[in-house]
């Protein structure tokens, strides 16, 4: 993981586009983490399918957390997910979010509110 202040994260496009605009990171300010999948944690903690919310920010490893998450079994209520594709300077995951919102929608939620950094789906 890159070590960034507010924007540490674990994708290194998002990590290089953060320093170019500004960003804390020194490029040494790596650490290692365990990494484990969002099945996986839900799972562990007891969670039950058609949970209220889920809320995924994790400064460009969204699709990711997505590949370890089947959504078609958790069925959260509602979904909040940090999609950049319509950001003006965040290029780094743009059409990637963009199929990503896709793929959630075509799960079976509605869109109900989208800005440039989030965007809040509904469980149809």
């Amino acid at each position: 993981m890159f070590v960034s202040g507010a924007y540490s994260t674990a994708d290194d496009a998002t990590y290089r586009e953060d320093r170019q605009l500004g960003g804390r990171g020194s490029g040494s300010d790596a650490i290692i983490v365990p990494v484990r999948t969002l099945d996986e944690l839900l799972r562990s903690c007891g969670v039950a399918p058609s949970f209220e919310l889920l809320v995924v920010d994790v400064e460009g490893m969204e699709a990711e957390v997505f590949a370890g998450f089947e959504l078609a079994v958790w069925r959260p209520q509602m979904v909040i997910v940090e999609l950049t594709d319509m950001h003006p300077t965040v290029e780094a995951h743009r059409d990637e979010h963009a199929t990503l919102g896709r793929s959630i929608a075509e799960a079976g939620y509605d869109v109900v509110f989208k800005n440039t950094s989030n965007t809040i789906f509904v469980r149809r």
